[in-house]
C-alpha cells in the first residue's frame, strides 16, 4: 500500500540520514539492521527485503507480514543466493497463540522452500510486549558479531538493560520498528 512506502521514505530519507548526521555509527550495511513489531515487523520486512543492500539483518517479532509478500518480493526469493549474502540474518518470531502467528509461520514456510536463509523461531505467548521483549533479547546479539564481544557477560548484560554495550545503538523509529547500528570505537 501508500502508506507502507511513504514510511518506508521516511525511515530511509529522514530518520537513517539523521541518526548518520549527528551520532558515530558505523556505516555500511554489514552495520545496520532493522527490526519490529507486529505492524512494524511488517515494515522491517518491506524495508529490509526491499532495500537488502542497506541492511545485513531483519527481524520480525510477531509480524504482519504483508498477504502478497511473495510476489512483492519475488525477486529476492527468485535469488536466494544473492539475499542470503546481503541479508545475513532473517530472524522470526512469533508466539502460538498470536493472531498473527500463521502468518510467520508461512512465511518461514515459503523462505524454506525457495532457499532463503531464516530463523524460525516459534514460541508459546500471544501478542505482547513480554514476547518482544524476549525476542530482542534473543535477536540483539546476533547482529555484528564482529563489531561487538558476545561474551555470556555482555549478554546477560544486555538483556537486564536492553542495550548495555557501547558498540550497539538502537533507534526506535516509531514504537515498533528498530533500526540497529554498529558503533565506532573511540580511538
Amino acid at each position: 500500500s501508500k502508506n507502507v512506502t511513504l514510511y518506508a521514505d521516511y525511515v530511509l530519507k529522514e530518520v537513517m540520514p539523521l541518526v548518520e548526521s549527528k551520532y558515530r555509527v558505523a556505516s555500511g550495511s554489514e552495520n545496520r539492521a532493522v527490526a519490529g513489531l507486529s505492524m512494524g515487523g511488517g515494515q522491517s520486512l518491506h524495508i529490509g527485503f526491499t532495500n537488502p543492500e542497506l541492511f545485513s539483518a531483519v527481524g520480525a517479532f510477531s509480524a504482519a507480514v504483508p498477504a502478497d509478500f511473495e510476489s512483492r518480493f519475488a525477486k529476492a526469493l527468485a535469488d536466494p543466493a544473492a539475499t542470503n549474502a546481503k541479508l545475513r540474518t532473517i530472524w522470526i518470531a512469533c508466539g502460538r497463540q498470536d493472531f498473527l502467528f500463521e502468518r510467520s509461520e508461512k512465511l518461514s514456510t515459503l523462505l524454506t522452500s525457495r532457499g532463503v536463509q531464516h530463523t524460525w523461531r516459534p514460541t508459546e505467548g500471544n501478542h505482547t510486549y513480554t514476547y518482544w521483549r524476549q525476542y530482542l533479547g534473543e535477536f540483539a546479539p546476533l547482529l555484528f558479531r564482529k563489531q561487538i564481544k558476545t561474551s555470556s557477560r555482555w549478554r546477560l548484560r544486555f538483556q537486564a538493560v536492553q542495550i548495555g554495550h557501547a558498540g550497539l545503538h538502537l533507534f526506535e523509529v516509531h514504537l515498533d520498528v528498530v533500526i540497529f547500528y554498529a558503533g565506532l570505537s573511540s580511538g
